[in-house]
């Protein structure tokens, strides 16, 4: 017997999981929105994919948004992510061409430092120093549950106060939870601006170049 608007043949699939969504209020955000409203022609550099809701907040005040995907760029790479593996900072200037009198007025890195070995958290804010300058604002959200998900999660602006953010998977892997001291330690050219306990486990802060 066919079902009405079912094909013949046709193989009952298992929906996709549905993404865990959580969401939280922000200071960093609210500080940033603040910077920018205090300052005109701001160059901004994403680290994270393209969000739409990201780009129709922040073309605000910047009319070009830098984004990079580095996550995304660097599995491309092959198995990154492995206890033992080669440092990738000597690749960074491959994956992200900036021109070299750029410089960034905030860098959105959201949860990505957790997703990469220290000594390429050091390269990374290395490599990128050169496209700083002093006050530039770095934006970071560490986790402190001991697992955390395999991925990055996906954040988006809500509004000039709120973040959401979702996971797509359930599998997960087990998570460093940097110390104040340790991510400070990997960024000696920022100082801390703001930290502040999210939900859902994110400890986020807010840098500012020395």
């Amino acid at each position: 017997m066919n079902l009405p608007g079912v094909a013949a043949g046709s193989v009952f699939k298992t929906p996709p999981p549905q993404a865990a969504r959580y969401s939280s209020s922000s200071p960093g955000l609210k500080e940033i929105g603040a910077y920018l409203d205090r300052n005109s022609r701001v160059n901004i550099l994403d680290l994270g994919p393209a969000i739409a809701a990201n780009i129709e907040f922040f073309a605000n005040w910047s009319p070009i948004i830098r984004i990079e995907d580095l996550y995304g760029s660097i599995k491309l790479l092959g198995d990154y992510g492995r206890t033992v593996e080669p440092t990738l900072c000597p690749v960074f200037a491959n994956l992200m061409s900036c021109n070299p009198g750029t410089r960034f007025d905030v860098i959105l890195a959201w949860d990505l430092f957790d997703y990469m070995p220290s000594a390429d958290i050091g390269g990374l804010i290395a490599y990128l120093d050169r496209f700083t300058q002093k006050g530039t604002l770095l934006f970071a959200l560490v986790s402190i549950q001991p697992r955390i998900p395999e991925q990055p999660a996906k954040f988006r602006v809500l509004d000039a106060e709120h973040l959401c953010w979702e996971h797509v998977t359930d599998s997960t892997i087990a998570c460093r939870r940097f110390t104040q001291p340790a991510l400070l330690k990997l960024l000696p050219n920022f100082r801390l601006r703001r930290s502040f306990l999210m939900r859902s486990g994110f400890q986020e802060y807010l840098l500012e170049r020395r």
